[in-house]
């Protein structure tokens, strides 16, 4: 009987441990998505000079000019935009799936 209780409290106390690892992992992953997060807003704030509106507004206005070409200067733009853009979904892309291997690691500890 003593075997047994000893037995069922180190499984109780393992279990504890577990998921106290299991929070602080949480917590980071929640953090890091809130960094990431908060760094591509501060991006899209500061890299535009203007609103997303008013940015799509001039580039829809140089496209449909009469010879309906966009001279050199507003596809640097456009370039850049893009450009801007790609960079915030491939960090995006790169910190959730890190994350996702974090995530598997708790599913495949919860399942265990």
């Amino acid at each position: 009987m003593k075997t047994r209780i000893h037995r069922l409290e180190a499984n109780v106390t393992a279990a504890a441990v577990q998921l106290a690892q299991q929070k602080v992992i949480q917590q980071r992953l929640s953090h890091r998505l809130l960094r990431v997060l908060s760094m591509q807003m501060m991006s899209q704030r500061f890299t535009q000079g203007i609103d997303a509106t008013e940015e799509n507004g001039t580039l829809r206005s140089s496209l449909s000019k009469e010879t309906g070409f966009i001279d050199e200067a507003d596809a640097l733009n456009l370039k850049k935009y893009l450009d801007r853009c790609q960079d915030g979904l491939e960090s995006l892309v790169a910190v959730l799936n890190s994350n996702l291997e974090d995530i598997q690691l708790m599913a495949a500890a919860v399942d265990a």
